[in-house]
This record gives structure tokens, C-alpha cells and sequence, in this order.
């Protein structure tokens, strides 16, 4: 409690404290909840504060995002150049997607750096069609992707993330 000159009275006798109102878990919309995670402008929080939560919630979606690519990049849809469509949106939209908001993040460990080497070959296989057995960086070297930990710009000589596609 802090005494002073404003908590006191003209006698030099101190002033009655009023308590501040406690503040109620309640809102106009109702009782605010503890959760375990959070979901804030496109990016999920939780009190570690590491990017293995959007990780997990970002493969939720993968299975879906891979059959839309492949349904949108059918033969009947475009023709011969059917792998370079779907390659194509891999990387413009479901890359992109996976990799929302990575910049937000200051740190990542090898493990959820590993996730997102495991979700990019699924992606590939799963655009490609392709047996799970497929080796990832022969994958990589013929479709003339990055590897996830260079897209996060992690690299050592990177100045520039290399998601942020700037040329």
C-alpha cells in the first residue's frame, strides 16, 4: 500500500482504503476458461511457447490439403502438365500454409524441425503418388525443393527466410 500525502487527510490521520473491485472470470459472453491452448491470429499458443502446437494442428489438415491437390491437379483438370500443377500448388499453397506465422516463433528444436521434414514428405509423396518409401532427398532433388529447414531460414548464410519468397 502506498502512504503518502494523497492518503491522507487535513488532520495528518490516514484516509479509508477502498479495495479495488476483484476482478470476476466472467465476461459478457460468459466465464472466461483456462485452456491448455490457443488459437490467435492464425497461429496456436500454448504455455510452452514452442511451435509443436501448430505443428500438430497443422497435420490435422495435411490429408485434406494433399487430396484438394491432387483433385485439383487431376489429369482430366489439366491435362499432361498434371505433376507440374500439383507441384505447383504444393508449394504456393500448401507449403505456404504449413509454414503460416513460422516467423513468430524465435526458436525451434531438432525434433519439431524433423515434424516438418515428415510432413513435406508426405506432402511429397502424397501430390506425387508415390510409395511412403521414397527417399526424401532424392524427392527433393528432383522436384528442386528446399528442405523445410531452409525454408524456415535457418541456414546459416540466410539473411532472408526462404518462405518469404523475396527475389
Amino acid at each position: 500500500m502506498i502512504t503518502g500525502n494523497k492518503n491522507r487527510n487535513k488532520n495528518g490521520k490516514l484516509k479509508q482504503q477502498y479495495d479495488l473491485p476483484i476482478v470476476t472470470n466472467t465476461v459478457k459472453k460468459g466465464a472466461i476458461e483456462r485452456v491448455a491452448e490457443h488459437k490467435l491470429v492464425g497461429s496456436w499458443f500454448d504455455e510452452s511457447g514452442s511451435y509443436g502446437i501448430n505443428i500438430n494442428k497443422r497435420k490435422e489438415k495435411l490429408g485434406f490439403m494433399i487430396s484438394t491437390t491432387n483433385r485439383e491437379g487431376h489429369p482430366n483438370n489439366v491435362g499432361r502438365y498434371a505433376v507440374d500443377a500439383r507441384l505447383k500448388l504444393a508449394e504456393t499453397v500448401v507449403i505456404t500454409s504449413q509454414l503460416n506465422c513460422v516467423e513468430g516463433f524465435p526458436s525451434y528444436t531438432t525434433e519439431e524441425m524433423k515434424e516438418l521434414e515428415k510432413m513435406q514428405h508426405k506432402i511429397l509423396v502424397g501430390i506425387l503418388e508415390l510409395p511412403i518409401s521414397t527417399p526424401y532427398y532424392g524427392l527433393l532433388m528432383e522436384t528442386g525443393w528446399w528442405k523445410m529447414s531452409g525454408r524456415v531460414g535457418l541456414q546459416e548464410n540466410d539473411v532472408v527466410p526462404q518462405h518469404c519468397n523475396i527475389q
